[in-house]
């Protein structure tokens, strides 16, 4: 079922009138949430910031709402109940710095997270599966949280050098070494 809303959006000059939730399986609040951040910010202000932090959402996150915001650098979308995976059109966003998805149940392989503009990255309690390589994936990290991804590889060999916190609780550390870790000066809390 669908909400039913109309909504001007304003789109090179002229209105746009949507009739329904553009995230089909969006609870009416949640999707009253995000039409009203369209309608007020998302267009108009040129959002840099999407906070849906306990918003009790439920379903996969939309694929469709992201090129409408191409302006974002933080998206908080963590302790709500997300499935499926990140979508890439999130994942493209050109000015993306700050990705929160905490305690959701997103899956897919974490290293199709590839963002090296991230200066910050937060993946905890999910159900991912995969490697990451610090080395390879991100370059700008100062925050790095993905405690209690069971099914997840970590390789901190060439971690960034300016990474403060580092949370890896629960993760498999096998193919990193211990000298990695001793040389991680910059690290300012790691759990």
């Amino acid at each position: 079922m669908y909400t039913i809303l109309f909504l001007f959006l304003y789109v090179g000059g002229r209105a746009i009138k949507l009739e329904k939730c553009p995230v089909p399986n969006w609870s009416k609040l949640a999707c009253e949430i995000l039409t009203q951040c369209i309608e007020t910010n998302c267009t108009r202000l040129q959002l840099d910031t999407m906070d849906f932090l306990d918003s009790e959402i439920v379903g996969p996150i939309p694929t469709n709402i992201w090129a409408m915001m191409p302006k974002l650098e933080t998206v908080l979308l963590g302790n709500n109940q997300f499935t499926g995976t990140i979508p890439q059109s999130l994942l493209e966003l050109p000015n993306l710095k700050k990705l929160s998805v905490p305690n959701n149940l997103l899956s897919g392989n974490v290293s199709n997270i590839v963002l090296k503009s991230l200066e910050y990255l937060n993946l905890s309690n999910n159900t991912f599966f995969g490697s990451i390589k610090m080395k390879d994936l991100y370059t700008n990290l100062t925050l790095f949280e993905i405690n209690n991804l069971k099914n997840v590889t970590v390789n901190l060999d060439g971690f960034p050098s300016m990474l403060e916190v580092l949370d890896l609780g629960s993760c498999d550390l096998s193919e990193t070494s211990l000298e990695t870790i001793g040389h991680a000066t910059s690290v300012t809390a790691l759990t």
